[in-house]
């Protein structure tokens, strides 16, 4: 199932369907990271994210914020990784079928990554395409092949990479392999067509 979960990123940037700032969800934080599922990151550093968002940030900066908050309640003993695209090429035509292959799997879900997967997205500059179906697709492959698993991906727009594949589509597909599999979204300032 795939829902818009704001909640899980404590900030007001976090657009549920109905485009206000929903108040956090308790139901959705870590509330020991024992008890947390393993679960990948999938982050958003395409071009779209230097857009500036709420408060004179920009997305970018609004979604690392975010993101630092999470990784870092969750605790270094969460089973969490982290997937990114975007960042590593530029925007022009000409550089769609490398932006669309520009995903980049930093680490497993495995205690003992908070400093790295930080680090990581501290260093991500905003520029590139949008590889969401794909960048599922690779994050799903990195979780355990039983037992309950999460992604949340952190985007502000739609797969500037698909067809194939669609994000809807792999999320079917993905529930079709019989994954007992929670993908929560949380969108930056997401218009219609990406919610």
């Amino acid at each position: 199932a795939i829902a818009i979960v704001a909640g899980i990123f404590p900030v007001a940037a976090a657009d549920d369907k109905t485009g206000e700032s929903p108040s956090p969800s308790t139901s959705n934080a870590p509330s020991g990271s024992s008890t947390m599922a393993p679960t990948m990151v999938v982050f958003d550093s395409s071009g779209s994210m230097i857009t500036n968002d709420a408060g004179g940030q920009t997305r970018i900066d609004a979604a690392k914020e975010a993101a630092r908050t999470f990784i870092s309640e969750a605790g270094d003993d969460a089973p969490l990784g982290l997937v990114t695209y975007g960042g590593n090429t530029g925007e022009a035509p000409e550089d769609e079928a490398a932006g669309c292959q520009d995903i980049t799997v930093v680490t497993p879900p495995e205690a003992g990554n908070t400093e790295k997967m930080i680090a990581h997205m501290d260093g991500l500059q905003p520029r590139g395409f949008t590889p969401i179906g794909e960048s599922l697709r690779k994050a799903a492959a990195e979780l355990p092949k039983e037992g309950q698993r999460s992604i949340i991906l952190v985007s502000d727009g739609i797969d500037s990479c698909a067809p194939p594949p669609e994000v809807c589509d792999v999320a079917k597909e993905l529930a079709g392999q019989g994954m007992d599999l929670a993908i929560h979204t949380v969108g930056f300032k997401a218009d219609e067509e990406a919610r």
